[in-house]
């Protein structure tokens, strides 16, 4: 009986680390790892980008959406023509893919540097095909995954007005 109580007190123990963890990440600068963040802070980069190749090599990208109640996550990011697109597996199913379908305020931090971007869900199926298989090829995907799906939304960073 003394076992199952210490390990019960365990058990609590961890659960409510780990809480304490996800409501830190809410406050921290981006996201930390796989957990949402809050607002991010670096250097704020006024010129438009014109060539996103230098985000070609990069695995992951922070993204901050919701600029009323800022949140950030670390998502991937595929570059087609120069022009920067970020995939997002079962789109309709995440909170930051609603919130740009529904604001399209995005900022994006590379390196520290901030791009405040207007993000454009891409509808053209042609367009989602090429972006799918540059995805796959990308990350070395099996082109029957879950990013395959036509679930995959993508969307095209395109600078603010």
């Amino acid at each position: 009986m003394r076992v199952l109580k210490w390990l019960g007190l365990g058990i609590l123990g961890i659960a409510g680390i780990a809480v304490c963890v996800v409501l830190a990440a809410r406050f921290a600068d981006g996201p930390l790892g796989p957990l949402p963040g809050g607002p991010m802070s670096g250097e704020r980069v006024a010129e438009p980008v014109t060539d996103w190749g230098f985000v070609v090599a990069r695995d992951t990208v922070e993204l901050e959406v919701n600029p009323a109640a800022p949140r950030s996550v670390t998502t991937w990011v595929v570059v087609r023509e120069g022009q920067a697109y970020l995939p997002a597996a079962f789109g309709s199913r995440k909170t930051w893919t609603a919130q740009l379908a529904a604001d399209g305020r995005a900022v994006l931090r590379v390196d520290g540097r901030l791009y405040e971007q207007r993000a454009v869900r891409v509808t053209d199926e042609g367009l989602q095909e090429e972006l799918r298989v540059i995805l796959i090829r990308k990350y070395d995907l099996d082109s029957e995954g879950n990013f395959a799906s036509p679930e995959t939304w993508f969307f095209r960073l395109d600078p603010r007005e």
